[in-house]
């Protein structure tokens, strides 16, 4: 049961954490509150983790491709996360796991607004967290494009199941998402004051009873949303980023929730609700977020759910493909082709020099000769005459000159035979080399995909590693 506090005690304990105007609120509604005799009031602790959701595949076409690219950014229906995206996600998760177990809390609710990017970032950043994700007004700034528009709740849920599976930090067990609040408020957008009305007014005092919260204790939320609603919404964590915050960066603001019941009988049965600031300088950081990579990314970095979206509204889709570490293996591979089919024309040259060297020897001396100025040189197979009219033997049967070019293209081959063994440990070092999100190039999937151009069958086999060895 709530214990009753005194009206000044409650003033004095709130005005501690809160700012001078939402103290005078909290003086206000104390002093309104005082003619109900044994009036009950609880105070919570509230700390709000809000996050900016994982890179999505419309973001990945802005920063990858080109931000003028605005058919791509904004004509991805709802875009779902990328594979980075994913994997940020996992990241910020632990962050905020560790911070919980450090400061020993436990999480109470998880809120995002609509869009799936969003959705799915706070299924991923909590598994842990066994009830489903509240679905939550007044998380969206108005912002144009169709991928600023939700999907149905069916291909939403459809594309959550699918995406959490293949999140690292899963459970196992399908996540849930509530739309209740919509289907209460409507899909309004709004701004982090009416934000702070609906936790104010509807959602806090709903969990204090559905998780029998005794006062006193702290209540922890998380929020997901996205970045220009951050920014410019809670302009005292602004010292945490650059131009916006980082994709899942998750920051802490401290509020103070007050619940002022009336007793039984009281002749104002109005119940008050209070959310304050717990301070001016209640902004704390909790995960940095995702930094993006300015090298090469792998196709497990886009995500198989982004490519054929991708493909379709991206004005120049094969930028991006052209990013990746797959690619560059291909054309690694190619390279090495390249090098593999001159040592083979090379090697041939060498072989029919060896034989003409090897009839040079057997012929012996060969005595070129003419009759006259005006005549050829005899034997006409073997001889020619230079260009100040000397009778010699063609290079192609002179044996000194075809032991200088044996010579000379032994010493091709071997540099050429090193370049090849080079070239293949280069390319044993890039399909080894880790992925942003972990695991290796995938080369196979890249093919399979349709983004590799097309190849030899032999490029294909270096490609995937299969002809390294031979």
């Amino acid at each position: 049961m709530p214990s009753a506090v005194g009206p000044s005690l409650l003033v004095f304990i709130v005005a501690a954490w809160a700012p001078i105007g939402w103290a005078a609120r909290i003086q206000e509604s104390s002093s309104r509150a005082a003619s109900a005799e044994n009036t009950t009031r609880s105070a919570y602790k509230v700390h709000l983790l809000l996050s900016r959701h994982g890179l999505s595949c419309a973001e990945l076409i802005e920063h990858w491709i080109s931000k003028y690219d605005w058919n791509g950014r904004t004509g991805i229906i709802d875009p779902e996360l990328t594979g980075a995206g994913i994997y940020g996600s996992d990241l910020a998760g632990k962050d905020v796991e560790r911070w919980l177990r450090e400061k020993d809390l436990d999480l109470d609710a998880v809120v995002s607004s609509q869009l799936l990017r969003e959705l799915q970032s706070a299924l991923i950043m909590y598994p842990q967290h066994t009830d489903p994700i509240q679905v939550a007004p007044f998380l969206e700034k108005e912002r144009h494009g169709v991928s600023n528009r939700a999907k149905t709740r069916k291909q939403q849920v459809d594309d959550l199941v699918k995406v959490t599976a293949s999140s690292s930090n899963a459970t196992g067990m399908p996540g849930q998402v509530n739309y209740k609040w919509l289907d209460r408020f409507g899909a309004e957008t709004g701004d982090w004051q009416k934000f702070l009305h609906f936790l104010e007014q509807g959602f806090l005092p709903e969990l204090v009873a559905k998780k029998n919260k005794p006062p006193g204790s702290t209540i922890v939320v998380a929020i997901v949303t996205h970045s220009m609603y951050i920014k410019d919404s809670v302009d005292k964590c602004r010292h945490f980023w650059k131009s916006k915050p980082a994709f899942n960066q998750v920051l802490d603001l401290e509020y103070m929730f007050t619940n002022i019941d009336p007793s039984p009988g009281s002749a104002d049965a109005t119940p008050r609700r209070i959310l304050a600031h717990a301070g001016e300088s209640s902004c704390r950081q909790v995960s940095p977020g995702l930094e993006l990579r300015k090298s090469e990314i792998c196709i497990q970095d886009i995500g198989k759910q982004c490519i054929a979206p991708i493909k379709k509204e991206a004005g120049s889709p094969e930028v991006l493909w052209q990013q990746t570490a797959e690619h560059a293996i291909f054309e690694a591979a190619k390279a090495i082709y390249g090098l593999e089919r001159e040592q083979k024309e090379e090697q041939e040259k060498l072989e029919k020099d060896n034989l003409l060297l090897q009839n040079a020897e057997k012929r012996g001396h060969v005595a070129c000769t003419r009759s006259n100025w005006f005549s050829s040189c005899k034997p006409e197979s073997l001889c020619v005459k230079s260009m100040m009219g000397h009778c010699t033997l063609k290079d192609d049967y002179n044996p000194e000159v075809l032991r200088d070019r044996i010579v000379k293209k032994s010493i091709a081959a071997v540099r050429l035979e090193t370049r090849i063994r080079d070239a293949k440990n280069e390319l044993r070092q890039r399909r080894s080399k880790e992925c942003w999100s972990g695991g290796v190039p995938k080369t196979y999937e890249f093919l399979h995909q349709g983004l590799a151009p097309q190849t030899a069958p032999r490029v294909q086999d270096l490609a995937f590693g299969s002809a390294l060895d031979e």
